[in-house]
């Protein structure tokens, strides 16, 4: 039995992180200090209030100079209070609207198909011959929406069926076959929606249903020349 050694690797890479920009940067900055100002207001407020809960004795008026630097004192050790974490309003304030204004890209997973290849690593299919490699063909989406398009092409045609399987977990949104071409559609938790239209035998699918990463979807038939894969962004 040979092996056919898949060649290069899907460019998929499941550890990429988006990078923050400089701007993006100079902005959470900015978003820390007003939380800051926040939380700095609000331990004004509270302590300006617990100040008229003291009582004074009336021997001694204060005079205008002395509450001045009374609320300058007060101000000086709400600012070092919140410097040094305050209460953590300012860090609730912060974490919610971070969540909100900069959403966190997700960690993609390593894909467990439509074929069994390792991104990164040539992995070898079983058959009962050796064949030509794989070939896979990247292309943006042509109707615009952001994406990418993979063309796993076979430089001959084989005499073995190839298993297709789910590259991670989803939900089966669509089903439909023309008899000629097999088409899934499958929608991910990672906010990705996978296309996988392949020539060949499929398995008995239904809409709604949920699907483990590396279920297989059907067979690649063995006369066909390859398949296609479009992976697609939700929103």
């Amino acid at each position: 039995m040979g092996s056919i050694p898949i060649k290069g690797a899907l460019p998929i890479n499941p550890r990429a992180q988006l990078k923050p920009s400089e701007f993006q940067l100079k902005q959470k900055q900015k978003l820390r200090q007003a939380s800051q100002m926040y939380e700095q207001k609000f331990l004004n407020t509270m302590v300006a209030q617990m100040r008229k809960t003291v009582s004074k004795s009336g021997l001694v008026k204060q005079s205008f100079t002395e509450g001045y630097f009374q609320d300058r004192l007060d101000n000086n050790y709400v600012e070092a209070w919140t410097k040094k974490g305050g209460i953590g309003l300012a860090d609730l304030i912060y974490n919610q609207l971070e969540e909100k204004i900069f959403p966190k890209p997700h960690r993609m997973l390593k894909p467990q198909g439509p074929l069994p290849v390792a991104p990164g690593k040539a992995h070898p299919i079983k058959t009962n011959k050796v064949e030509p490699k794989f070939k896979v063909i990247e292309s943006p989406p042509a109707d615009g929406s952001r994406g990418v398009n993979f063309h796993i092409q076979k430089g001959s045609p084989l005499n073995d069926n190839i298993a297709l399987t789910a590259p991670w977990g989803g939900e089966v949104t669509d089903v439909s076959s023309n008899g000629l071409i097999n088409t899934i559609k499958i929608s991910h938790k990672d906010e990705l929606q996978s296309v996988i239209s392949f020539n060949g035998t499929m398995q008995a699918l239904n809409r709604g249903e949920l699907l483990q990463p590396g279920q297989e979807l059907g067979q690649l038939s063995g006369a066909s020349s390859g398949f296609f894969w479009g992976v697609r962004l939700k929103s």
